[in-house]
């Protein structure tokens, strides 16, 4: 938010405090989103081994159904806990 990193959201509940880097009016929201570690898994796996991004001891099957991914939404700002009182 504004150039400010507020972290990495992983598991849910998949929300991050924004307050404090927000400004009055022109703000900038950033977010960067990655896929799951079984598809890439799963990509990984219809590749040379050589050519391979993931190392590991589980095996993907390369047919295996991929995991939907990404900001799937819907997105939403809400006000925090403090502000809702």
């Amino acid at each position: 938010m504004n150039g400010r990193n507020l972290g990495v959201v992983w598991a849910e509940p998949f929300q991050v405090e924004i307050t404090g880097a927000m400004k009055a009016q022109g703000n900038k929201l950033e977010i960067d989103v990655i896929n799951l570690w079984p598809n890439r898994m799963i990509g990984d796996a219809a590749l040379p081994a050589e050519q391979r991004v993931t190392r590991s001891n589980v095996t993907m099957d390369r047919k295996a159904k991929l995991l939907p991914s990404g900001l799937l939404g819907p997105v939403s700002l809400q006000p925090s806990q403090e502000e809702a009182k």
